[in-house]
């Protein structure tokens, strides 16, 4: 279920599981992509995107994330109140 290995293979607004890196992983993380991101081989399944919202999503990463790092926790809280699934 995973997307194919290309150029920005994970679209801004994208939504995917975190892969854990072990068979079989459990737990309910999950990346929002607030840009075009490139991963080769592609690593999360996407089972979501955001379709409004989006310069929400780019408010809080434009703050960074805890830490000073690249990937993790945002500084700014966001608190996601619901989720349509079709």
């Amino acid at each position: 279920n995973l997307q194919a290995a290309g150029e920005r293979n994970y679209p801004r607004g994208t939504v995917a599981m975190v892969n854990m890196g072990r068979p079989r992983p459990t737990g309910s993380q999950f990346y929002i992509f607030y840009e075009d991101t490139t991963f080769r081989p592609a690593y999360y399944t996407i089972w979501g995107q955001i379709v409004s919202g989006i310069d929400i999503i780019e408010h809080v990463a434009e703050a960074c994330v805890r830490g000073g790092g690249t990937d993790g926790m945002p500084i700014r809280p966001l608190v996601i109140e619901r989720i349509i699934v079709r």
